[in-house]
């Protein structure tokens, strides 16, 4: 650790195995696509929460 530093927190990111746990599990549920997205892009859920529709282009410009 360099010098005047102090020691982080420990990770609480989920092992893969965890993961996959996780995406099983939820298949049986409605909101299963919320977990899946929420995994695969790293976002904590009180992020996708505020999301509304008109975060979302349906139209596909990136601008």
């Amino acid at each position: 650790m360099p010098s005047g530093k102090r020691p982080g927190r420990p990770s609480k990111s989920l092992t893969l195995r965890q993961a996959e746990a996780v995406l099983d599990a939820a298949e049986r549920f409605p909101l299963s696509a919320y977990v899946t997205v929420s995994l695969l892009v790293g976002a904590r859920t009180e992020e996708l929460r505020a999301l509304t529709w008109d975060h979302v282009d349906l139209k596909g410009n990136p601008n």
